[in-house]
């Protein structure tokens, strides 16, 4: 019985309130996807794609035509408020990649192959629509960028200074408009600053985490419904880096590393990309053995839940304000010694061969 299960298309039986709900969470997601597209382009940290993960859930959830109407109202959406080539740029960053991880959840792929090319997916859509919005804006993306939020300021100060003047002056402080709007231009030129060093970084640490958030889900929800295989879901406790990739990212991280003490070009951005990649790929180890761990000791799947989003949620406000640094950055550093010295690590062969020497004859 469970075979002939498996062997059936995942076509979710819908009662009307499904079909309401599912209808309005594409309509209301696709509605706001040129905001969502934004947000996760633009916010100074590695952001998720909110609109390709609700459609993996949709179409698993209650069907592929759900994930098409997010996407086809998402398109409409995107043209009329961002224009043909950024409408192009945010649908190859987010949309393509959906009816890739959608497919692979479909077809019951083996869920390490899914998430392969979920990766693949995700982070060559971000390289095409980066490339998309440069033949658009030209080579400094950047500095154009800038000269739009500047547009938006000089609109908006004025009207702020007519606010705050008469308040500035009844508390006793004498500031001029010059003074007034100073430290807003001010934080402009920082953020110009981070984009040019820190954008490329957090479009593809985010296309990560998009990739693994929406596979991961995808599955789980099929695994909920029965429609997965032992081979097809593979929960966080079974995710860890494989010793040469484990190498491999030691090793760009200490070429980027050097380099980013040359004079090249570009090489701090080369840098801030490189060490962001290798943080979230660690983020994600460390997430997987604190999840064996808890599994290991009969902890709920409720329980193991919650401790990864106290890790990410309260982790991400908490560590920075006591150690100044993000909390990816902490459990990066966490998970590459788990990849390294774990128990199912890179170095642990050769751990496992020393100590058994040493405790032979031939010691």
């Amino acid at each position: 019985m469970e075979d002939l299960r498996l062997s059936e298309p995942m076509k979710p039986r819908l009662s009307v309130g499904k079909i309401i709900l599912g209808t309005v969470l594409a309509l209301l997601t696709g509605a706001l996807f040129p905001v969502l597209a934004m947000y996760q382009a633009l916010l100074p940290m590695a952001v998720p794609g909110v609109a390709t993960m609700v459609s993996v859930a949709l179409a698993v959830s209650y069907g592929w035509g759900f994930a098409a109407l997010l996407w086809i109202v998402g398109l409409a959406m995107a043209l009329f408020g961002m224009g043909p080539a950024l409408a192009a740029a945010a649908m190859l960053m987010c949309g393509a990649p959906s009816a890739v991880i959608i497919l692979s959840i479909r077809k019951r792929q083996p869920f390490f192959a899914q998430l392969r090319s979920a990766l693949a997916a995700c982070l060559g859509g971000t390289v095409l629509a980066v490339a998309v919005a440069a033949a658009f804006y030209g080579s400094d993306m950047v500095g154009r960028l800038m000269e739009e939020f500047q547009k938006l300021y000089e609109s908006i100060l004025p009207q702020l200074w007519e606010s705050y003047r008469d308040v500035l002056r009844a508390a006793g402080t004498m500031t001029t408009y010059e003074e007034f709007t100073a430290p807003f231009y001010s934080m402009l030129r920082l953020v110009k600053i981070y984009y040019e060093t820190y954008l490329a970084a957090d479009l593809l640490s985010g296309a990560i985490w998009t990739a693994a958030l929406s596979t991961l889900w995808g599955n789980w929800l099929a695994a909920r419904r029965g429609m997965a295989t032992k081979e097809s879901f593979a929960g966080l406790h079974e995710w860890r880096l494989p010793a040469n990739l484990t190498w491999g990212i030691l090793m760009t991280l200490a070429a980027a590393f050097a380099l980013k003490y040359t004079s090249v070009p570009g090489a701090g951005a080369a840098w801030a990309a490189v060490e962001k990649l290798s943080m979230t790929a660690f983020t994600l180890q460390a997430l997987g053995a604190n999840d064996r761990r808890l599994k290991s000791g009969g902890a709920s799947v409720s329980r193991r839940v919650t401790s990864v989003v106290l890790l990410m949620v309260l982790g991400g406000v908490a560590v920075p304000m006591v150690l100044g640094s993000s909390v990816t950055t902490l459990l990066g550093v966490i998970g590459a010694v788990s990849a390294v010295f774990g128990r199912y690590g890179a170095l642990r062969p050769w751990m496992d061969k020393h100590k058994n020497d040493m405790n032979g004859s031939g010691r």
